[in-house]
């Protein structure tokens, strides 16, 4: 026996018997996607043994996508998984790097039925500017977009819109205001001239001065961002949601959801301290709280202890599917990928998953699906909801 499959073997044997390090588990599931491929290093196990381990991978990916309420083995069922295997390569920084999308299998099951299958959202956004001239940012070239009074407006590569101060500076009276708007099926990233980072998610807007004058700094948010606010003592930062909603902080980390249509609009404070203003109410929060404000804004509740991870999942590139509802996901899913989605039945359903936003939408959908709990049909831009 070669040291190179000793060495593997031994890995293996761990991997089964739970005791495998995360860097000897990430290394195997990855691996699991390219099984087949010429120069594979799996190739010097066994069959049996190869076997094996494929059944135990495939527990253990799939585990990840289970109904919370009940686990049933569906790694019986004869599929291939490598979608949900390239999840793992999504989720975890391995330690080989000579992994490349373009190399991952199709999966071999029949996906969900689309005549032509939706693609997911990418940077897009429409870019105002203070006397009404509008900048499409997915067409621009990135660089120099525009001027404003001692201001420059530019187009990262990374897709960012940034705003920087020049060496003349702007002057109290120069400020102006802009706007930047996501579609459906769009995102954007904005640094403001004071150093704040936004995140926007798909359908929402930003609406800035292109400098901070005055005692503070206030913006205007509909739909759902995510702040770094650079920190400055004696300006505090605002945020203003529908206009009866104000979000005050120094300097701090913090994602608002305030969608149409959705329950309550959502404060999530991840660092710092935020305090929070809804007609004559007012509340203060701490890191790991959430602040939920009823349509009507005439009340204020906090929740201690939410799922960080879960409330930003959608700015790391990921839907975060923490015991959420069908109909949650369901709206995320019509945001992300433009699209329409029809109950055809009462389909009542509740899902724990961690699933990337760069996948297509029906290998979204058919990972749904593998949950045996919804079935999906796929037509243009409409989804309808089975049983």
């Amino acid at each position: 026996m070669s040291e190179n499959r000793a060495q593997l073997l031994k890995m293996v044997q761990r991997y089964l018997a739970g005791e495998a390090t995360s860097d000897e588990r990430r290394f195997l599931e990855s691996y699991y996607d390219f099984w087949g491929h010429e120069k594979d290093p799996l190739d010097q196990l066994l069959t049996e043994e190869k076997k094996l381990l494929e059944e135990q991978m495939q527990a253990n990916i799939l585990a990840g996508i289970e109904p919370k309420a009940k686990v049933r083995h569906l790694w019986s069922t004869p599929f291939k998984i490598s979608v949900a295997a390239a999840i793992l390569i999504v989720c975890l920084v391995s330690i080989y790097p000579t992994f490349h999308k373009k190399d991952r299998k199709q999966v071999v099951d029949q996906p969900v039925a689309a005549q032509k299958d939706v693609p997911p959202g990418s940077n897009k956004a429409i870019l105002t500017l203070a006397g009404g001239q509008i900048i499409n940012l997915d067409d621009a070239k990135s660089g120099e977009l525009a001027k404003q009074a001692g201001i420059s407006i530019t187009k990262s590569s990374k897709g960012e819109l940034v705003y920087t101060i020049t060496k003349n500076g702007p002057s109290d009276s120069a400020s102006s205001i802009n706007k930047i708007e996501t579609p459906n099926g769009g995102q954007y990233q904005v640094i403001l001239p004071d150093g704040t980072h936004v995140w926007l998610n798909a359908a929402s807007s930003l609406t800035y001065p292109t400098s901070f004058s005055g005692t503070e700094r206030k913006v205007s948010l509909k739909g759902e961002g995510y702040f770094e606010v650079a920190r400055n003592v004696k300006k505090p930062f605002k945020v203003e949601v529908d206009g009866q909603t104000e979000v005050k902080v120094l300097g701090t980390h913090f994602n608002i959801n305030a969608y149409p249509g959705e329950s309550a609009m959502k404060t999530t404070l991840l660092e710092g301290a935020v305090l929070l203003r809804s007609n004559d109410h007012s509340a203060t929060l701490a890191v790991g709280q959430q602040a939920q404000v009823k349509n009507s804004g005439n009340q204020i509740n906090l929740v201690d202890h939410v799922d960080l991870d879960q409330a930003i999942a959608w700015k790391n590139g990921f839907f975060s599917i923490n015991s959420a509802s069908l109909d949650m996901i369901m709206k995320q899913v019509e945001r992300w990928y433009d699209v329409k989605v029809v109950y055809k039945e009462d389909v009542q359903a509740e899902f724990v998953a961690k699933l990337p936003r760069d996948l297509p939408l029906s290998k979204l959908l058919h990972l749904l699906e593998l949950t045996k709990q919804v079935h999906f049909k796929v037509e243009g831009n409409s989804i309808e909801i089975i049983k």
